[in-house]
């Protein structure tokens, strides 16, 4: 009797895992820009999907959501984000993602004059 509570529990517990995982192909990237000229260009990439923003005006920020579905990569991996200030390109590396599927739900990244705030928030958060 009891084997076969122990195996049920298991197999939902198995269910329920998988469709987290399942449902987590997506990653929301708030980006701010905080300096006191216009960003004229952003490109970000987590090398499965990319997204490009023309423009984003000083004290104004953009959201954008980088899939992972469709995903036939299935190593770790990182994101990269790069974008111009009056023709000067700044690049900047961050993240992580394990086997394809991303660690975290949501970056909120801050583009100063001279800093690059990116902070991480969890699936839980």
């Amino acid at each position: 009797m009891l084997s076969k509570r122990l195996a049920v529990f298991f197999i939902y517990s198995n269910l329920i895992f998988l469709s987290c995982i399942q449902s987590n192909n997506e990653v929301e990237i708030k980006v701010f820009n905080k300096t006191d000229k216009n960003i004229d260009s952003l490109y970000i990439t987590n090398w499965i999907n990319d997204k490009k923003i023309k423009k984003i005006s000083k004290n104004d920020s953009v959201r954008i959501n980088l899939g992972f579905k469709n995903n036939t990569i299935k190593s770790d991996g990182n994101y990269s984000l790069s974008y111009y200030i009056n023709k000067e390109k700044y690049i900047s590396d961050f993240g992580y993602y394990s086997n394809g599927i991303p660690t975290n739900s949501k970056y909120i990244i801050k583009i100063y004059n001279d800093t690059l705030t990116i902070k991480e928030q969890t699936l839980n958060q």
